[in-house]
């Protein structure tokens, strides 16, 4: 986690299709977290990348999402 000071804002507009994937790609994150929390395991970038490849397109795209939540 960054300290307030160091976190930055992420933008989403709905009218481009490339902000609406990465906001759905942040909010799956966020649920794949939430359910890891819950049954208190772990996993890594890749795992999550791998649970929806579709949604992803890819590893970068994971790894942005990830730095933004």
């Amino acid at each position: 986690m960054k300290p307030s000071r160091q976190a930055k804002m992420t933008t989403v507009r709905f009218g481009d299709p490339k902000s609406r994937r990465k906001f759905a790609l942040i909010v799956r994150l966020l649920s794949d977290i939430h359910k890891l929390l819950l049954t208190d395991t772990t996993s890594t970038r890749r795992e999550l990348y791998y649970q929806d490849v579709k949604l992803a397109k890819s590893q970068i795209a994971v790894d942005a999402a990830m730095r933004d939540v």
